[in-house]
């Protein structure tokens, strides 16, 4: 999601489930696509900066640990993102 083009709500919770992480960074995240965005007004790049990190680091162990296992997509999921019928629904 760019810095200025914020996505409408609707939309956020048309194309994605849930809320998540991606290395420290705020996302939106969908289970099924595995579609990410960020959000809270943080620019895509960022994810970019944070990957190219978890990509140095772990080059630097695959020097002094020739045997290690490297890191996967790091996503912690967040509580789900619901859309309006949902929270209607809720409320009822």
């Amino acid at each position: 999601m760019p810095l200025l083009n914020q996505l409408p709500k609707a939309e956020i919770a048309k194309e994605f489930t849930h809320y998540a992480k991606l290395h420290g960074v705020p996302i939106y995240f969908n289970e099924k696509t595995n579609a990410v965005s960020t959000r809270n007004w943080v620019p895509e790049w960022i994810l970019d900066v944070a990957q190219g990190l978890v990509d140095t680091a772990d080059m630097l162990k695959h020097y002094m640990l020739p045997v290690h296992e490297e890191s996967c997509f790091m996503i912690k999921l967040g509580k789900p993102i619901e859309s309006e019928c949902d929270r209607g629904r809720n409320d009822k």
